[in-house]
């Protein structure tokens, strides 16, 4: 984009790249968190 803007329109570009960050990190980190877990050593579902 070589074109000059506005500030509103480089302030809402970057609050929608933020925006999209932390929705791409919530979906990620509980997905990591079951891989993480999965990769453990034992079995939690079958002790007693």
């Amino acid at each position: 984009m070589a074109m000059v803007q506005p500030k509103s329109q480089k302030l809402r570009l970057f609050i929608t790249h933020l925006g999209l960050l932390i929705f791409i990190a919530a979906i990620m980190f509980p997905l990591l968190m079951v891989i993480a877990i999965s990769l453990r050593e034992g079995n939690f579902a079958t002790e007693a």
